[in-house]
């Protein structure tokens, strides 16, 4: 997978002293990585970008988009035309096809792009504090939610919340370092046999959720 990190200023202006950029970038990719190979997806295939921005930033993103004046933690902006409409759904297994991403395909790398995270370091910093988490893990659990919005995952409903969790969980348990935790599912690695070129010149470029009833498109919007 490629990652494109962008914002490095805004990152060590407010997490300098405890998380180092180039090394967070890494852990970040292979826990994106732990996540695709648990979605049963090809590592190569895919384009996310991460963007860290001011809280006055993703405010005015969560006021255009979601139409909610306050600052937040993270957005995500997905590019993967597809709604799950059934918590079952995102438990089976479809094949994606490249109509599923009919405008997001990198003509650069030859990926299809999934879409853009942003988080705001100054609102995480305060978030982190009040929940009495580490600074480490507040920001790599934020960013792994918005990478599973990503691919449809969502929280509008409790049960949806709950199949969303425990997605979350089985990234990062609560219980367990996140450099650990990362490692029991990169302990093994997956086996590519084609590249992102050749798997976009097939019908079927992909594995994610399946369902049953027809597919319901929908606006690109945050999550």
């Amino acid at each position: 997978m490629k990652l494109n990190f962008f914002g490095e200023e805004e990152f060590s202006t407010h997490f300098g002293q405890e998380l180092v950029f180039k090394k967070f970038e890494k852990s970040v990719a292979k826990m994106f990585d732990a996540t695709l190979k648990i979605l049963e997806q090809n590592r190569k295939l895919f384009t996310v970008s991460v963007n860290f921005v001011s809280e006055n930033e993703i405010k005015e993103l969560n006021r255009v988009h979601r139409k909610k004046d306050v600052s937040t933690d993270v957005l995500s902006f997905p590019n993967l035309n597809i709604k799950f409409e059934n918590i079952d759904d995102i438990i089976m297994l479809r094949k994606i096809t490249k109509e599923d991403f009919k405008i997001d395909l990198c003509l650069k790398t030859k990926t299809l792009n999934l879409g853009d995270i942003y988080l705001s370091p100054a609102y995480v910093m305060k978030q982190a504090v009040e929940l009495g988490n580490t600074l480490d893990r507040e920001v790599k659990y934020l960013l792994l939610h918005g990478f599973l919005h990503l691919f449809g995952f969502d929280h509008e409903c409790e049960d949806d919340k709950v199949i969303m969790r425990g997605f979350e969980e089985m990234v990062l348990p609560q219980k367990m370092e996140v450099e650990d935790s990362v490692e029991v599912y990169d302990d093994s690695p997956l086996i590519i046999e084609k590249t992102a070129e050749e798997l976009l010149a097939e019908e079927t470029v992909g594995v994610a959720p399946k369902r049953d009833p027809k597919l319901k498109t929908k606006t690109k919007k945050a999550k």
